[in-house]
């Protein structure tokens, strides 16, 4: 998997329209996802390295990946009153110890 550099600035995108997207073919059952959020980058790269994805680069700052529609469930995680939407592996376990948060809509799901 090609490493990508920790210091590399996005290019001219604004934070606002820095972005992870995850989404969910049927047809395929395939998970299909991009960033290039420097922010998510690193719980990004983590997910596709245990999920044994390979990562491509896209432009100069952004990564995706794909993965068989049976790695990833999506889960509402409720603590106290609050619950925040993750992606874990299919078996259930967190991904050394933290699941990866991915802020904002999910699209339909």
């Amino acid at each position: 998997m090609p490493t990508i550099p920790r210091n590399a600035r996005a290019s001219s995108l604004t934070a606002d329209e820095r972005e992870v997207i995850a989404s969910y073919n049927d047809a395929e059952k395939v998970w299909h996802v991009y960033s290039d959020s420097a922010t998510m980058r690193g719980a990004v790269l983590r997910l596709a390295r245990h999920l044994g994805a390979e990562v491509r680069r896209v432009g100069d700052h952004a990564v995706e990946f794909e993965v068989p529609g049976r790695a990833l469930r999506l889960a509402a995680r409720r603590t106290g009153h609050r619950s925040r939407t993750s992606f874990r592996p299919a078996n259930g376990r967190p991904l050394e110890d933290k699941p990866a948060i991915l802020a904002g809509s999910a699209g339909g799901a």
